[in-house]
């Protein structure tokens, strides 16, 4: 009897047809089960430092920014960004954020060495939301790549990808403050925001 059950159970289990196989990617990889998504070594696309390609240019749905008023301009020692640069700087990294993406090596966390009082309080906390750092590009967006010239001057924002954008797409974020790389420094001094007194 047990035999015969087994017997039974094996060809229903034969008769039954597979799931369908997951589906391969472009490199004829099946990306089932593939943690970390990557091709073979002999199958990677080129690195973006060794390829002649330049980044499409980027066109991130605006954010919704807390506290950053666009028609107000923002002074960083001799120079000068009007609030839609710092507005168009911080959805480009909240749009990164979103998708998991970096242009470079932006966005990226902010540790605030220097101990600046943000403006907004929920930036100054230790724990929670994190501190995001992007470059700020006059009249457009950055591309990946930092010259001497610009790209000294950084947008501080909080984001959380989990949160929900609103009807228009738009993702919530906090303006924490624009700080920038004084020439031949290392280290930040604030546009808008100050370091704390010790």
């Amino acid at each position: 009897m047990k035999i015969s059950v087994a017997l039974g159970l094996i060809s229903l289990a034969l008769a039954v047809p597979r799931p369908p196989s997951p589906a391969l990617s472009d490199t004829g990889v099946s990306n089932y089960n593939n943690v970390n998504n990557a091709a073979p070594p002999n199958q990677r696309p080129a690195s973006p430092a060794q390829s002649n390609t330049q980044p499409a240019t980027p066109n991130p749905v605006p954010a919704n920014i807390e506290g950053l008023d666009t028609s107000y301009s923002v002074k960083c020692g001799r120079s000068t960004f009007p609030g839609a640069d710092i507005h168009r700087a911080i959805s480009l990294g909240v749009d990164l954020d979103r998708n998991g993406k970096q242009l470079g090596t932006f966005p990226h966390d902010y540790t605030n060495y220097e101990n600046f009082n943000f403006l907004n309080k929920k930036c100054n906390g230790k724990g929670g939301l994190r501190r995001r750092e992007i470059p700020i590009v006059r009249g457009g967006y950055f591309n990946g790549k930092l010259d001497a010239k610009d790209n000294v001057f950084r947008a501080i924002y909080l984001h959380n990808i989990w949160e929900t954008a609103d009807g228009q797409g738009k993702a919530p974020a906090i303006y924490c403050g624009t700080i920038y790389h004084p020439k031949g420094a290392q280290t930040f001094q604030g546009c808008d925001v100050r370091k704390v007194k010790s």
